[in-house]
């Protein structure tokens, strides 16, 4: 080892004022700036290639401070080791031990405030929270955020056989877990692998989701029961009621109709355009307006009403709530009992249509989306694309997705207006008679 000189006194340390390199000894430098700032370099050597470890400031760091940290530098390289590299490590591993006791659930809020603005509505913020509140939090939400285990997981995902009996639930409540924990382990909060991930990891200790899930399909109207459903839906006379004949007349989704606003209806070119925040395939639709579509528009319409105001709204400028017009599938007798475990708390009354025949349990998306789409199929000679296209989805296939850039928009017009036709005909006329197919 070098024999250290201690060549700086504090006279000449005092007068150093150009700037560049001052040899303290043995690799110890007391580095002038340009502004005249002073500061304590260690130059060392590792694989032939010379390397520069900051020590730190004069002002913090007197002469005898720097010559034994300089010290220590070189016992870790006589051991082998590189400083800077034991110091990055070293600091690595006190940030990990100062945010150790950051738990689960402070990294999940967190998580979720990071994210939320990129998320569509508030519906699936609020199921994020829930979600985490009703099956994390109670196994694994005081826990450090550094401690959960694969065995943490697998006891969250298996308690009550939560992974059998609710599969997409629990497979979601996964997924959400393992984004929470590659969040924290991004921020320093832990390390290694992450025992939420699916493959190559869960998929190993856990049933496929795709060997015990159960298709839950939205329950839908037949289609030749539909001008007995309009008969009494007609009936009604509330705001949410209108609200869903438009939504039965355009196929769109619950939050597409609750949410519309006066600025995306164009009554000259007879279109709505939904803006693409709030479509589920996160792209922009514009839906064709039928007569009867307009009809409904433009009773609730008044002059000057803002662009930005809601066009169904039961409350000044707040829109429906997500379960009003299921709301008015009730009212109708259209919705099962409520039920909880095996016991019936809501009971309903078995309704029934003037033939005697009882009235199916639906629901709003089913009827309005999956009805409109077995119509399409049973009655119509319409191509599937089209169908399709009226209903916004999302294309699997990349390389079509990528080809396809027109919406149809004026093709799909007559075939929105046949469907409104359809759902103004009389109960009468559908009764023991063969539909006719509509060309297309």
């Amino acid at each position: 080892m070098a024999k250290i000189t201690n060549k700086l006194n504090p006279q000449k340390i005092k007068a150093l004022n150009e700037a560049g390199y001052y040899l303290d000894g043995a690799g110890l430098y007391l580095q002038v700036s340009k502004a005249g700032s002073k500061s304590w370099i260690f130059k060392y050597t590792r694989n032939g290639k010379t390397r520069e470890m900051g020590l730190g400031s004069l002002l913090a760091l007197p002469p005898d401070a720097a010559r034994r940290l300089a010290d220590e530098a070189r016992t870790v390289i006589a051991s082998g080791v590189d400083p800077l590299e034991k110091r990055k490590a070293d600091t690595a591993a006190a940030t990990l031990a100062a945010n150790s006791v950051r738990t689960f659930a402070e990294c999940a809020t967190d998580y979720i405030k990071a994210h939320k603005e990129g998320w569509k509505n508030a519906k699936h913020i609020d199921q994020w929270k829930n979600t985490i509140r009703d099956y994390v939090d109670p196994i694994i939400g005081k826990l450090s955020v550094a401690d959960v285990t694969t065995e943490h997981v697998v006891r969250l995902l298996q308690k009550d056989s939560f992974w059998t009996t609710k599969n997409e639930t629990a497979n979601r409540v996964r997924n959400r877990i393992e984004n929470i924990l590659d969040w924290a382990k991004t921020l320093g909060y832990r390390t290694g692998e992450n025992p939420a991930r699916w493959r190559g990891h869960m998929e190993n200790l856990l049933p496929a989701p795709s060997k015990i899930q159960k298709p839950e399909h939205h329950a839908a109207l037949p289609v030749d029961d539909l001008p007995y459903f309009m008969s009494d839906l007609g009936k009604q006379t509330s705001v949410a009621s209108q609200a869903l004949r438009l939504a039965l007349l355009t196929a769109t989704r619950t939050v597409e109709i609750i949410q519309a606003r006066w600025g995306e209806v164009d009554f000259d070119k007879k279109v709505w355009t939904i803006p693409a925040e709030r479509m589920k395939a996160g792209e922009e639709h514009r839906v064709p307006l039928s007569d009867q579509a307009l009809t409904i528009l433009n009773e609730r319409h008044v002059e000057g009403v803002p662009d930005e105001a809601y066009i169904f709204s039961a409350r000044k400028n707040k829109p429906l709530s997500t379960a009003a017009m299921e709301a008015v599938l009730d009212r109708i007798g259209y919705t099962a009992p409520v039920q909880q475990g095996r016991q019936i708390v809501r009971p309903m009354p078995i309704l029934t249509y003037p033939d005697g025949r009882p009235k199916p349990h639906i629901t709003v998306h089913g009827t309005c989306r999956s009805t409109f789409r077995d119509w399409v199929a049973e009655k119509t000679e319409y191509p599937r694309d089209l169908a399709e296209m009226a209903l916004a989805h999302a294309i699997a296939d990349k390389t079509e997705a990528a080809y396809r850039r027109g919406t149809m928009l004026e093709r799909r017009r007559p075939m929105m207006q046949d469907w409104a036709n359809w759902l103004d005909r009389k109960p009468s006329s559908v009764t023991n008679i063969e539909s006719k197919r509509v060309a297309a």
